[in-house]
């Protein structure tokens, strides 16, 4: 691993420039190895969808990879959301879930522990386009457990910049130390949640 390191330093040193996808790798990366560093993250050419006015009946979307455990976050949704239908918040609340690869029948079955989930698969583009602009709000999530959250912690997901570019707003959960959790937070460009905890999540649905 100290080869591997020192290797990787000589090679960012040599550099001219060292490309991140988030800031926060930028400044860890230039504390620890040095360098220079320019951010890129995701461009979207797509014009915004036409907004959505909303009706007594809700549905989220979250249309992404559910591996290293993000299912664990989705399902906390799904559980807050099934409270909020059992009290009455609203008509009926779905989250709809859309995966580029097929998830395995152990986190199939974990999903449909929540009524409001509803796993419709894989998308092409313009399908995807079209949930996009039958969705009232927009799901990002991550994991919360430590071994994943060392995965993902600098890294901001492609998914956001095309949110953003939707028009919708979006419902993030996930820890606040996450660098796409925490982009969202600190531009105040989505409703987050910091906990998984379906009860914290609800409250902060209700919010949305």
């Amino acid at each position: 691993k100290a080869k591997y390191l020192r290797a990787f330093q000589q090679g960012i040193c040599a550099a001219k420039t060292t490309i991140t996808v988030s800031s926060y790798m930028a400044r860890e990366y230039l504390a620890r190895f040095g360098g220079n560093y320019e951010v890129l993250l995701n461009s979207v050419k797509d014009p915004m969808i036409q907004s959505k006015r909303l009706g007594k009946n809700i549905t989220l979307l979250f249309a992404g990879n559910i591996s290293i455990n993000r299912w664990k976050t989705l399902l906390a949704i799904g559980m807050a959301l099934d409270n909020i239908t059992l009290k009455g918040k609203t008509g009926f609340a779905q989250l709809r879930i859309y995966t580029p690869n097929p998830i395995d029948d152990e986190t199939r079955k974990q999903l449909e522990k929540s009524s409001s989930i509803i796993y419709g698969g894989s998308l092409n583009s313009q399908e995807l386009r079209m949930a996009i602009e039958s969705a009232d709000f927009l799901v990002h999530v991550e994991s919360f457990d430590e071994k994943m959250k060392k995965i993902t912690r600098l890294s901001i997901s492609t998914k956001i910049p095309e949110y953003l570019a939707s028009n919708r707003c979006i419902f993030a959960v996930g820890p606040k130390d996450i660098a796409s959790i925490r982009y969202l937070q600190e531009n105040n460009a989505a409703i987050v949640s910091n906990s998984e905890q379906p009860e914290s999540v609800k409250n902060d649905l209700l919010r949305l």
